[in-house]
């Protein structure tokens, strides 16, 4: 696989809404929760959870951190994110996966920093300290799970995971829990299904028996591997997000793709 990680676009925008009272307000769109933030003003701004974790991580909007704070809420998040947590760690055929710790930034800077990688990323190549700062967040992250990929005892690649309410009503009317996915792939390790070996296994998990209803990502549709990998897992491609994304060299807008699985189709 020459593709390291399910993408997400990196896209930050601003919303005008009047009328609204001041407080949080839930949204749907293809694939994306999204917070509205609306001040007594009538201002709201928009900000988004990604297939990528990166920079659209919910771990950078205090909205999404507020409105998963509210019991209702927590309550089947944190249920979901401890039986996921719980079962690892996990063996696969030739990998380990297990929960990424702090001693793993490192291992996260040598694929993270390599341009060919972070290419579909939603980030730029990665220097020793962003890593850092990258994994403390994502560990910092109540709502999120971050899983490592070893290989032979080395740490190769990653897995993101982080969770919300399916219903985006407030107050929560179900304790249903939806999952959004990112991954990465060290560029030495690519081309051998260790992706696919990973990410089906994770899947597996999150859907199995009590799990997660649905599972969400997005991916650059430049990123043709992901797709593939994607179709390879029983994925649907729910639509397409035009001309999106601003492709790194800054020339060429990318479409933006939605998947899902649910539950129901395995």
């Amino acid at each position: 696989m020459n593709h390291t990680g399910v993408c997400g676009a990196s896209c930050p925008r601003a919303a005008r809404t009047r009328g609204l009272s001041a407080g949080t307000v839930w949204l749907l769109c293809c694939a994306r929760v999204v917070t509205l933030r609306v001040s007594h003003e009538g201002l709201a701004t928009l900000g988004t959870m990604c297939a990528s974790p990166e920079p659209s991580d919910p771990a950078d909007s205090p909205d999404v951190a507020a409105v998963a704070a509210v019991p209702a809420v927590a309550a089947p998040v944190s249920a979901a994110h401890a039986r996921i947590a719980g079962e690892l760690p996990r063996q696969t055929s030739r990998l380990v996966l297990r929960e990424l710790t702090p001693a793993d930034a490192a291992a996260v800077h040598a694929y993270r920093s390599v341009p060919e990688v972070t290419r579909y990323l939603g980030h730029p190549p990665l220097d020793p300290d962003g890593a850092r700062d990258l994994v403390d967040r994502w560990l910092a992250d109540p709502a999120g799970l971050s899983v490592a990929l070893e290989l032979d005892g080395a740490v190769v690649g990653d897995v993101r995971l982080w969770f919300w309410p399916s219903s985006v009503k407030a107050p929560a009317t179900s304790e249903e829990v939806d999952a959004g996915l990112g991954y990465a792939l060290h560029p030495g390790q690519q081309g051998q299904g260790l992706a696919t070996e990973a990410v089906g296994e994770i899947v597996q998990l999150v859907l199995g028996p009590g799990g997660i209803r649905r599972i969400t990502t997005r991916v650059f549709a430049a990123a043709t591997p992901s797709s593939k990998l994607l179709c390879r897992l029983g994925f649907h491609l729910d639509g397409v997000d035009r001309a999106a994304v601003l492709a790194p060299e800054g020339e060429v807008w990318w479409d933006d793709e939605c998947w899902s699985l649910l539950r129901s189709d395995r």
